[in-house]
């Protein structure tokens, strides 16, 4: 891998041109040609670094100068120094879409703001304990995130997963009748359609093998995966997952927990981090930080199959989602633009403090 060296770059110069290219053509040529999407605002913040990066892509040749404007709007152009990147610079490339990648925990990096880091919503068995520990640690220190002067919930690094880790911080911090009242107003006419092939069966038991029997989500892993087989034997395309037909009853009360609470949001957030966003922002005290999301399709829950070439891999989704509120291909705008030149926590932190 190698990328282009210019030690005489100010922090804060904007790149403005390369070989007499405007900026915005060469992403559209070539970055977003190979990588993202062009029309999705996530995709500018998450791959625009690919730019001056060259990862061996016979299609591409190398830039070859660059032109950079000042604070003052003063421009100077540079010959470019391509060499191998070294690891220094893979970290300070995180740094500016991502930041630091936080455990899944409840910590307080100031005694009045609570950050609850959620990296992933795809655990590993190590993870799942975490996201345990976190749940009760949220419980026990529960009337302390209720005087606090903002609660983060940080999804940095959050590429999706499983919708039930949101949907548990959620219950866990406004309530679970008001969150499954406010879910159900939400998603009561959203249907499920799960597609009953061998292969889906097959991959989603796996699935359920996966999970401890403890967890409070095995029991409907188990049962989907059962319907999935039932529907499959009787020549069933598909097992047809519908809301109860129970209406949630309202909750006699109102979410007591009023404290602010700023959702940090990565480009990249997409699936369940999405699922995330929807959850959260049921609740009037949920504001979003830092960029625009990513989006996703209707079709979820995917799987990878190897093609018989060897060479390459296709998805293939399991389920689709019927009357879902939140249309295809939509995004979410942050409440609150965080325009940092680092993600890191320490300037995230920084920002909040300042709300």
């Amino acid at each position: 891998m190698y990328y282009s060296e210019l030690d005489t770059v100010a922090k804060g110069d904007k790149l403005v041109s390369c070989d007499n290219t405007a900026i915005n053509t060469l992403l559209v040529e070539r970055v977003f040609r190979y990588y993202g999407e062009v029309e999705q605002p996530g995709s500018w913040w998450n791959h625009g670094w690919r730019l001056t990066v060259d990862d061996g892509n016979p299609f591409l040749s190398p830039l070859e100068s660059c032109t950079f404007e000042k604070a003052d709007g003063s421009t100077y152009s540079l010959k470019l120094n391509w060499r191998i990147r070294p690891d220094s610079v893979k970290e300070k490339l995180k740094n500016a879409y991502n930041g630091d990648k936080l455990p899944i925990e409840l910590n307080w990096p100031l005694k009045d703001i609570a950050w609850i880091s959620m990296p992933t919503y795809a655990p590993n068995e190590q993870q799942q304990a975490d996201y345990q520990t976190m749940l009760s640690a949220i419980e026990q220190q529960h009337d302390k995130l209720m005087q606090a002067k903002a609660v983060v919930l940080d999804l940095r690094h959050n590429q999706g997963g499983s919708s039930m880790w949101s949907e548990q911080i959620a219950s866990a911090l406004w309530g679970s009748e008001q969150f499954k009242y406010g879910r159900y107003k939400l998603h009561k006419n959203t249907q499920v359609w799960w597609r009953t092939s061998k292969g889906n069966t097959d991959y989603f038991g796996d699935v359920v093998a996966s999970y401890d029997t403890a967890s409070p989500w095995y029991q409907w892993l188990k049962t989907t995966h059962e319907s999935m087989l039932a529907a499959y034997d009787k020549g069933e395309q598909f097992y047809v997952e519908v809301a109860s037909a129970e209406q949630q009853a309202m909750p006699k009360n109102a979410s007591q927990f009023t404290t602010p609470v700023y959702v940090i949001v990565p480009g990249q957030c997409a699936s369940a981090c999405l699922d995330a966003l929807d959850s959260f922002k049921l609740f009037a005290n949920t504001q979003l930080v830092g960029a625009p999301s990513s989006t996703d399709s209707t079709y979820m829950e995917v799987r990878l199959e190897t093609l018989p070439s060897g060479f390459a891999k296709v998805i293939l989704p399991i389920k689709v989602y019927v009357n879902r509120p939140r249309e295809k291909g939509f995004y979410y705008q942050p409440d609150i633009k965080f325009n940092g030149l680092e993600w890191t926590t320490q300037a995230l932190v920084k920002m909040i403090a300042e709300l």
